[in-house]
Order: structure tokens, then sequence, then C-alpha cells
């Protein structure tokens, strides 16, 4: 590869000119709208999380961040001199085909969106060369914050955080203890507050650090934040790196701050520590965190003083080389530049299906053909890394505007191919690039049976509080108590007369199994929430964590002829009855799960066992969940499915237990949930969708939404 310099033709017109001419806004705006096409379905998705989740609110701010950094230094832009670097073909290139390696059989938004910022910086490099982008660098790749981090990368930290938080937390409050009277003691990430009540009398609560508190918002909100403050202004380089890594111990010391206040809140009224009022601390922490980070870039400003160190002017913008008037085309050159860009992504598209088709259907024929490929691939490149400098050094081709069209036509040929060929690709696989939402069919709180073969619902839990079930990521979701009635004991017995004293000493273990269930629906990169994670933050220690599988009883069920699902190239699934519908589809007589295993501080161990019906299949682990998405789906939905029998701690009994439970309670689960033959045939959902109104309960109506056994439910 090689760069040329752009020579001036400054003789030939005085004056100045602006960051761009009127030909560059141009070019500019076609190859703007090249990039944008590609890379649609990612900068539409990158959008809705910034504008719904408030985790990732900053994405929307980070693309003006980056043009106000563009916008200072215009200057320095105007007098830096252009040059045209094949060295951005090779990187337009792989980051096309990393692109659409994210896409799939990635599928992953962080995969697609780092692609893409690489495909932006080879695009400028082509264009503008390695001393403009040495300006440049930086605002392209600040955009790596406009990108959501991976939700496995993201629960990873958060997990790590929710422990920081909560341990600086209990060293302010134990320093504040003289002053406040308030002890705290750390059990996980839960701290158990001991404080003065009314009248003096002391007070008990948990205070859970959950992953909403955990500091993660705020510190990738402030990592951004910290690099742009030490971009944004003249620095030596070990200020802006000095800057950059305060960033993070800034937002976590800040978040410690806060989990302390939401503490020390308790003496006045425990209910501000939840709620709207436990947002707005949040919301009020993110003033002395900018404040801190201020301070730091004075402190580096002021105090450390670099002697000989003068303001400069701004450099001289380099004269006018071209008019700034006229559009200026040159046909011959855009269509050679054109013709050797859509060769250079023609032959990465190329090398990109047979690496797809490797990975689908791998046979050592299409391996063969692969490695063929690349060679053919890196061979054209080297002939190319040859013959395109000859080119543009040839007669006219050495002047500075029939080069810049030559590769403004390269840029151009590499983007229109890509987008041509993804878009061919979508239409005729039939691969949808965002998923939608697809509603339940029965409302899972309102509408689940109270009531099914043997087992008896005999409480409701409530719902969680905002924070929480922001945490769990729905509000589609219900953890539910039921108890087995085969044993002579019924609702009434454990409840009381009253409704208000339990007595769960008739209750033996493995007659009294909760129930949770969570709907989520029209995402694909995302891994759920899962006990592993709670239980552990919750001060649980790690016994065990294996796949089962879970065989259900198969009385009532029968097989659907094969021929009705045929026509949809679906698998013969079990007809099912259940109380909500006639029958439902079962897709398997069995089911891998997760069984995990844990220990509390007592050595008391407790089992769950959970999986997830992922778009009308089982799948147990929750990092498989988006991989089990089928990339012609137009909808896409998971259900997460969670069963434990408190008091049961041998893991083969828990399973045994858990087999009979399923086999009834599964059927009214996917009663609830779509039916994925019907979404597939294009039946459901209909413009009439909509959940029917909630029937009376079949028994115990007045069944509390309380826990009887004191403990915080799986999440």
């Amino acid at each position: 590869m090689t760069s040329m310099s752009v020579p001036d033709n400054s003789t030939a017109r005085g004056g100045s000119y602006g960051l761009l001419t009127r030909t560059g806004w141009v070019w500019a705006g076609l190859l703007a709208a090249a990039f944008i096409f590609l890379h649609w379905h990612l900068i539409r998705r990158m959008t809705l999380i910034g504008l719904d989740d408030q985790n990732w609110s900053h994405i929307l701010v980070i693309p003006v961040i980056s043009g106000y950094y563009i916008y200072l230094h215009r200057d320095r832009l105007r007098a830096t001199s252009r040059r045209v670097s094949l060295w951005g073909v090779p990187l337009m290139v792989l980051g096309v085909i990393g692109f659409a390696l994210g896409v799939m059989p990635i599928r992953n938004d962080m995969a697609q969106g780092y692609s893409a910022i690489l495909t932006l910086f080879g695009l400028l490099l082509l264009l503008l060369g390695p001393v403009m982008m040495r300006i440049l660098w930086f605002p392209v790749a600040f955009l790596v914050f406009s990108i959501k981090v991976s939700d496995a990368i993201w629960n990873l930290i958060a997990s790590k955080l929710q422990i920081v938080a909560a341990q600086g937390s209990v060293i302010f409050l134990e320093v504040l203890s003289p002053l406040t009277g308030m002890n705290a003691d750390l059990r996980g990430s839960t701290i158990d507050l001991t404080y003065p009540g009314p009248g003096g009398l002391p007070m008990q609560a948990p205070m859970n650090v959950a992953e909403a508190c955990s500091g993660l918002r705020m510190l990738m909100a402030f990592l951004a934040l910290g690099v742009a403050l030490a971009f944004l202004f003249p620095r030596s380089w070990w200020q802006r790196l000095i800057m950059v890594a305060l960033a993070a111990p800034i937002a976590v010391f800040v978040n410690v701050l806060r989990v302390t206040t939401l503490g020390l809140l308790h003496l006045i009224d425990p209910e501000l520590s939840k709620g709207d009022f436990h947002i707005f601390v949040g919301m009020l922490m993110l003033i002395p965190a900018a404040g801190l980070l201020m301070l730091v870039g004075w402190c580096l400003d002021k105090v450390i003083i670099v002697e000989g160190k003068t303001k400069t002017k701004p450099p001289p913008p380099l004269p006018a080389g071209q008019d700034p008037t006229q559009l200026h085309l040159d046909p011959p050159n855009l269509m050679r530049g054109a013709l050797i860009g859509g060769v250079c992504m023609a032959l990465g598209c190329g090398l990109y299906m047979l690496l797809l088709n490797v990975l689908t259907a791998y046979t050592w024929f299409n391996a063969a053909l692969t490695y063929l490929m690349l060679a053919l691939v890196v061979g054209v490149m080297i002939g190319l890394t040859r013959y395109i400098p000859k080119l543009m050094q040839r007669g006219a081709l050495a002047d500075r505007v029939p080069r810049l069209h030559a590769s403004l036509g390269i840029c151009a040929g590499i983007l229109l191919m890509a987008g041509v060929t993804q878009a061919a690709m979508v239409k005729v696989t039939g691969v949808a690039l965002i998923k939608q939402a697809v509603p339940l069919r029965h409302d899972l709180r309102a509408r689940f049976p109270a009531e099914f073969g043997n087992w008896a619902m005999l409480l409701q839990n409530d719902r969680l509080i905002p924070d929480v079930e922001k945490t769990l990521g729905t509000d589609k979701y219900f953890t539910r108590w039921y108890l087995d009635t085969n044993t002579g004991i019924t609702v009434e017995d454990v409840r009381g007369a009253d409704g208000d004293e339990w007595d769960l000493s008739q209750v033996r273990p493995g007659e009294f199994a909760q129930l949770h269930v969570a709907y989520y629906t029209g995402m694909v990169d995302t891994v759920p929430h899962v006990p592993d994670v709670c239980w552990l933050a919750g001060g649980m220690d790690f016994v065990s964590k294996d796949i089962v599988t879970l065989d259900m009883q198969t009385d009532g069920w029968a097989l659907e002829p094969s021929d009705e699902n045929a026509k949809n190239g679906d698998s013969q699934h079990w007809l099912v009855p259940s109380n909500l519908e006639p029958q439902v589809r079962m897709p398997s007589q069995s089911i891998d799960a997760v069984m995990f295993v844990a220990a509390d501080e007592e050595g008391n161990r407790q089992t769950v066992i959970y999986f997830f019906v992922a778009s009308g299949e089982f799948v147990a682990r929750s990092h498989d969940v988006r991989f089990s998405f089928n990339f012609a789906d137009k909808f896409a939905y998971y259900c997460k499915v969670e069963v434990q029998f408190r008091g049961v701690d041998d893991p083969e009994e828990a399973k045994r237990l858990t087999e009979d439970f399923l086999a009834q309670a599964m059927p009214e689960v996917m009663a609830c949930l779509p039916d994925w033959v019907e979404v597939k045939a294009g039946r459901y959902p209909t413009p009439q969708t909509a959940t029917p109104p909630a029937p009376a309960p079949k028994s115990n109506p007045s069944a509390p939404e309380t826990d009887p056994t004191a403990e915080n439910p799986n999440e």
C-alpha cells in the first residue's frame, strides 16, 4: 500500500477555502448516504436503545461530541494537506466483512458497531490520508461509546461493580456509625442495616445493591465524558491519559456515595431509598461526578505547569485547489475507481459467503474452496496495490482532482457493492435484520391458572420495585407459590382462617413449589438474567451448576400429524391440553435445563432449575438464547422458566419433583406464549390480536401477594 500526496494547485487560484468545498459537501453527502444505507438497521437499533434504555441514553450524544471535536479543530483541518492512502481499501473491506459476520452468524450488535467504525476509519484514511487522520482518529474512535456493549460483557462487569459498591458503602456507613447510630453488615451485595427507629427502637432492613445500582450506567457515561474532556481541550498526551484513567474510579467512587446516601435515608424514611426518589438521588450524583472530572482537568492545567508552553495561533488555511462553486465530474476516473472498489468488495462478499457456508454446513470441499478464495483475494489485493499507484501516476491522473475522483470511486464502489449485496441477500434469504415484538396470547400475571392438576396457587409475589424491574428487563413476569394438594393439605389449612397467619409446619419439602416466569420479545443480542448472578449477589456460595434433561410425563399428550407442519417446514409437536386453550403445542417431551445449587451462610443448600423457551424451542443456557433465533423469522421472543422446591437439597430429588411439576405447568406456560407454528404461518399476531380479559381464578381468589418464607424471590 502507499500514500500519494495531493499537490496544491493554488497558483491557479488564490484565496482560502472552508473545511469542505461545495464539491466536497456533495461527495460527503453521497458517501454518507451510501454508508447509512449499508448500516441502517444498526443505526436505527442504537437510536432506539438510546431512546428506550436509560443505561445507554448517552448513545445519542456521542455523535454530537464527535462533530463538535471536528468543529473545534476546523482550522487545523484546513491547514492540513490531504493525501490518498490506499491502506484505507483493506480496512474498508475488512470492516464490511466484519459487519456482515456480526449480522450472521455472530448475531452481535457490538461486533456490527465496531466493524462499522472500522469501515468509516478506512473510508476517511483512503480519501484524506494518514496526516489528516492524526486529527480525525479521535472523533471516529470516540464513536465506540455509541455502540451498546454486549450483554454478556455488561452482566459480567455489573456483577463485579455490585460487590464494589456494596463493600465501599459498608465502609462509609461504619465510619459514620458513631454519628448516625447505624450499623451495616455485608451479605453478598446485600447490606443489612441496623439503625434507631421511632422511639429509639432498633430497626433492621436489608438494602440490596441491585445491578441497576451497580454503577455501570454511570461508568459508561463517565468514561465517555472523561475521554471527551481529555480531548476536547488542548492537553499533553500524559494529561489525557490521566483523565481517561481516572474517569472509571471517579464513577465508581460517586456510585459508592450514592449507595451510602440511600442507606442514610433509612434514618429519615426507608421509603426514600426506593422508587422515584431513589432515581432522583442517582441523577443528583451526576453533579459531583462531573465536578470531580473537571477538577482533575483543572489540576492538570493549573497545578502542573509546563515551562515554555505558549498558546499558538492556528495555522493558516491552505489555498483553494479547485473551484468551490462548481461540481466537477470526472466520469472516466470515477468509473475506474468504482470498478476497482466493486471488484475488491465483490471478492470480499464472495469470501464471506463461503465462510458462512463453511460455518453452517461444513464440508471439505467448502473449506478448500474458502482457502482458494482467500488466496485469490490476497493475490488480487497485492496486485491492486501495485496497479493503482501506477494508474494514478499516469498522464492526467497525476493531477489532484482525477486522483481524488478515482479514490472517491473506490469508496463508492465498495459501499454500493456491499449495500446492494446485503439488500439482495436480505431479499433472497428473507433475513430479518431487526426482530419485531410478538405479544403474549394471554397475560401471564392475570391469566395464568391459579390451579392445574394437583397444584393450587398459595400466593403470588408483589411486583418488583422499578429499579429491580428494569434490571429484570421486562414487566411481563410473575413469581408464584403452588401447593401440592395430593397430600391432603389444602390452601386454607396453610393460610389459616383469617389469611394472615401462615402455618408451613404441615408442608414437607417437595410439596411447596415456586414458579417464576418472565417473558421477553423483540430482542436478539441479549443474555437474560439468571439465578446464578442473583443468588451469589445475595450472599450465597456457589456449589454446583450442571445441565440436566427433564423428562415430562406424556399422559394425554399426542403427536401432531406431520403433514400439518410440513407446509411450514416445522417438525412434529406434541399436542397437550391446558386450562387456557383446548390444546397447545409442546416442542418436545424433554427439556435441557440448568440445575444451579448454592448454599447460604449456615450451609443450607438450595437448588433451582431453569431453562428458556426461545421462539418455540427449549434452550438451557442463557448465552444460547440469541443463537436459537432463526435468521428469517420476522418476530422473536424468549421466556425464562424457573422452578424451585425450598428445603430440597438433593439434586436428584429436585430433578424428579421438577419433572412432575412441569408436566402439568408447562402446558399452561405454552398456552400463554405465542404459538410459533401460527407465527411462522403468518396467522399470529394479527391486527386484532389482544389479550382477553382475565377470568375469575378457579380457586383461592384472595391469595395474597406476599411471601410467607420472608425470603426474596430469585429475581
